[in-house]
């Protein structure tokens, strides 16, 4: 593919000299005359790949300092090379402390122009492969797990994506909603087009609307994310906070099918699945008159719920070894087994956090691992934990304290140990009794006659779930 390279010069001459010998080594070679120019084309949909820019610009507005700090206000990454004919040590030094990769100095020889250019699209290239690396490890489009929950997540998933329905996923805070979306859209006839990510929460509310409508003015247009979308598909997640400014404007365009950009009456066409996400009740938010009900209407036409990770703890360890694979590979170690009292606090704890919290687990102990612990060069102990975790091992131990148990009789021994050790595991499955006699190797029936002996029924009678 033809890299794009915009040279911003004030000079007709040079602008026309440069893109020359860059037209001759196969570069797409844009031109600017001017700041507002210069604005123009990087504000549009497809931003250059490398900058040319005159220190001495003959404008008005802006010098070329000026603009440089623009531009990679505006794209960071994009790599921007200073040229001017006039330069001074301190200039150089002001340039590049900015941000600019390079300097050239006019007049420039043909080869140390094209060695620039070269070698900084090359690290240009390599930091967005890192980039594009790291988004795929981290980002996932696929739902782990082969437990019965699960199952049916993914039949669902798999019976919405081919339509163009919009949906609603619900779920705690970290449960995974966005990676359900990706799914949507991977296996959607939109999956060659964009997926545009926005969480509503995370940004500024005076920004939302600009965000995700555009904004046009006299001198510069910034693309919003429905345009963005366009033949993909839009994410809203937590659009539970829009304003709802914002969620009336939205529920008009979703019916009209159309919108204007902020400070234009330009209508533009609008042609992307919407799918959303909240971790609240929206129809308690409706009640309170804090979200709109015409917009449910418009995004809940299918509704998909994903289920806490305290719902699936049968998971857990695999998906904690699946996060462990991939979090190690981007920082070069050696991934570490989990041992088994560490397997168990893992499955025992509450995740308030749900997968989310659990994938921030394995960074940290990947960022804060002891390369000088002989006890457990490869294994994962529960020192290793963080105490809320480590402290949710099972009742192995803990419920015996204070407890001589050695002075009581087999029998009632034998009940106290039963009784601990089944509200411990009705604990871990979330009181599924099915997956709990599973798991213990009883028949289900002869569990809850179990249960009830043991005066336990009457805690874990409401608590089933599948």
């Amino acid at each position: 593919m033809k890299q794009d390279i915009l040279v911003v010069d004030d000079e007709s001459d040079i602008r026309r000299l440069i893109t020359d010998i860059l037209t001759d080594e196969g570069y797409n070679v844009n031109q600017a005359a001017s700041g507002e120019q210069t604005i123009d084309i990087i504000n549009s949909a497809c931003p250059p790949h490398l900058i040319l820019l005159d220190v001495w610009l003959n404008d008005h507005k802006y010098d070329g300092l000026q603009l440089l700090e623009l531009i990679l206000k505006r794209f960071p990454d994009i790599p921007v090379i200073m040229i001017s004919g006039h330069s001074t040590i301190e200039t150089a030094v002001a340039a590049l402390s900015k941000g600019a990769v390079d300097f050239l100095e006019k007049p420039f020889k043909t080869d140390r122009l094209l060695i620039a250019v070269e070698r900084n699209l090359e690290n240009y290239q390599l930091k967005r492969e890192n980039a594009a690396l790291k988004e795929r490890l981290l980002i996932h489009d696929e739902i782990f797990g082969e437990s019965q929950i699960t199952q049916r997540l993914k039949l669902l998933v798999s019976k919405v994506a081919p339509t163009n329905s919009r949906v609603l996923i619900s779920g705690g805070h970290g449960v995974g909603k966005e990676v359900v979306a990706r799914a949507i859209h991977k296996q959607s006839r939109r999956a060659n087009g964009p997926f545009v990510s926005y969480n509503c929460a995370t940004n500024r509310k005076e920004d939302i609307e600009r965000d995700l409508f555009g904004s046009e003015d006299g001198t510069s247009r910034y693309q919003g994310l429905l345009e963005k979308a366009n033949k993909g598909t839009l994410f809203l997640d937590e659009i539970s906070t829009l304003p709802i400014s914002v969620q009336k404007r939205l529920a008009n365009v979703l019916q009209e099918q159309r919108f204007s950009p902020l400070n234009s009456s330009r209508k533009i066409n609008f042609d992307a699945r919407i799918l959303t996400a909240s971790a609240f009740d929206l129809k308690r938010l409706i009640e309170h008159g804090k979200f709109l009900e015409d917009l449910f209407v418009r995004i809940n036409l299918v509704s998909i719920r994903v289920p806490f990770l305290r719902e699936r703890r049968e998971e857990i360890v695999k998906m904690f070894e699946f996060f462990m694979k991939d979090l190690c590979q981007i920082y070069g170690k050696a991934p570490k087994k989990l041992a088994l009292e560490t397997i168990s606090a893992l499955e025992n704890y509450h995740w308030p956090g749900n997968v989310r919290q659990l994938k921030n687990l394995v960074e940290w102990l990947i960022i804060m691992e002891k390369h000088n612990t002989p006890e457990s060069p490869t294994y994962i102990t529960l020192k290793d934990l963080p105490p809320e975790i480590s402290g949710a091992t099972p009742i192995q131990v803990n419920w015996m304290k204070g407890l001589d148990i050695m002075s009581l009789p087999l029998r009632e021994a034998r009940e106290l140990f039963e009784r601990h050790y089944l509200s411990s595991q009705i604990n871990r499955f979330s009181g599924n009794i099915s997956q709990t006699a599973s798991f213990v190797g009883m028949e289900r029936s002869a569990l809850h006659r179990k249960l009830k002996s043991l005066q336990l029924t009457d805690n874990n009678k409401n608590a089933e779930v599948i």
